[in-house]
């Protein structure tokens, strides 16, 4: 199986915050304002430890990176969104965390994410970066 490198969200889902709620997270930091253009970091759900969830979204086909700062490396990872993707890089990288997130014990809807991403990418723009 082929592992994508980095999961990269691009242009109008990177800040929409329904894509992560969709699957039961929440991103850090939580006003868009301060949120970076080039990566998002999510909580996780409590309970779940980044390595186990990190390990069961790279069996699922895509890397993430665990969180950066000491205090939360195991309690928050991180996506990347450089670079040129297309909606199906977007899918598969939602449905990976999904899947991720199923692995670790976690309840999640399935195709939440994904259908999520589908509407914002349909809307054409992201309502809270501007875009």
């Amino acid at each position: 199986m082929k592992t994508r490198s980095l999961l990269m969200i691009p242009g109008p889902v990177e800040f929409e915050p329904e894509v992560y709620q969709a699957l039961g997270l929440r991103q850090v930091p939580a006003a868009p304002e301060h949120r970076a253009h080039t990566l998002t970091a999510c909580y996780l759900p409590d309970g779940v430890f980044g390595s186990a969830f990190l390990q069961a979204v790279a069996a699922a086909g895509v890397v993430v990176a665990g969180g950066l700062h000491p205090d939360l490396r195991e309690c928050t990872f991180r996506v990347g969104h450089m670079g040129a993707v297309c909606p199906s890089d977007i899918f598969a990288a939602l449905g990976a965390i999904e899947a991720g997130l199923r692995a670790v014990g976690c309840e999640v809807e399935s195709g939440a994410g994904v259908t999520a991403a589908a509407r914002v990418l349909a809307a054409g723009t992201s309502r809270s970066s501007g875009r």
